[in-house]
């Protein structure tokens, strides 16, 4: 699958979750210890950003490790390795960048 293809499937299982009431998903904080869907599209999201964590999985250590890099980057207000609410937001946000440039060829 595409990038765009990719990014669509992880915004259709956090929709999905939420239909099904999987209230870990769709909560407005992950943090580490966190089990089930949201955790594995946190993952998912990340990875396909290009940080080095394989999809799949718990929120663990790793994980929060990661979340951490990423809010030093992209939300540097805050870095504590919790994917809250802003943290979450701007991955989804940057994940529709991404699709739509690699539809687009926007910024090629």
């Amino acid at each position: 699958p595409t990038f765009a293809e990719d990014a669509a499937s992880t915004g259709d299982l956090l929709v999905e979750a939420a239909k099904n009431g999987d209230r870990a998903a769709v909560r407005a904080l992950l943090q580490k210890g966190d089990q089930g869907i949201g955790a594995v599209v946190l993952r998912a999201g990340l990875h396909r950003l290009g940080y080095g964590l394989t999809p799949g999985g718990d929120y663990d250590a790793e994980t929060e490790t990661t979340v951490r890099a990423f809010q030093r980057h992209w939300r540097p207000d805050r870095i504590d390795g919790v994917a809250d609410g802003e943290t979450r937001a701007r991955l989804v946000g940057l994940l529709q960048l991404a699709s739509v440039e690699s539809v687009t060829g926007v910024l090629d």
